[in-house]
Order: C-alpha cells, then structure tokens, then sequence
C-alpha cells in the first residue's frame, strides 16, 4: 500500500508483563507498510515500565484512572496519528 497513513496502536495495561511483552512483540511483527507507533499506557504504580525502540512509546502514570474509558481517552490523546487501533495486552 503505497503511502499507507501513520497509525497509532493504544495498549492499555496494568500489572501483566508477561502478557505486554508478548503484545509489543505482535505489533513489532506486523507489517504495515506505514509509519506506525504503540502506545503503551501503564497506571500500575508499583511497576514502571521501559521499552527502547523507536515505534513503542510506554507511559507510566502514577495514579490509577477511574474507568477504562478514562484510559483508553488519555492514550488516544497521546497518540501521535489520527488512526487509532486498541491493541490491549490481553
């Protein structure tokens, strides 16, 4: 797809890094031709997150949101495209 739109892929979670590392593994895997990002927002805080590459973005905050959709409307406005997936880690 020749000048396929940048997306941004919305990971929300919360104390499962087992199952986070094998969700940014997926989204690495993919080949959208597109630039592309994840991101990863983390409100456990007991646990902060870091990942080094240049399409995932973690975002630890320290304090719980209320709801899902809380969550899920604070990742979208830090997304970087207009496109936006739910790529939660389960």
């Amino acid at each position: 797809m020749e000048n396929a739109p940048p997306i941004s892929a919305m990971c929300l979670t919360y104390g499962r890094p087992h199952l986070l590392e094998e969700a940014i593994h997926s989204f690495l895997l993919q080949d959208y031709p597109g630039p592309k990002e994840l991101v990863v927002l983390n409100d456990f805080s007991k646990q902060t997150l870091f990942f080094d590459h240049p399409e995932v973005r973690v975002v630890n905050v320290e304090a719980r949101f209320r709801t899902v959709g809380e969550k899920r409307n604070a990742c979208a406005a830090l997304a970087s495209h207009d496109i936006l997936f739910v790529w939660d880690d389960d």
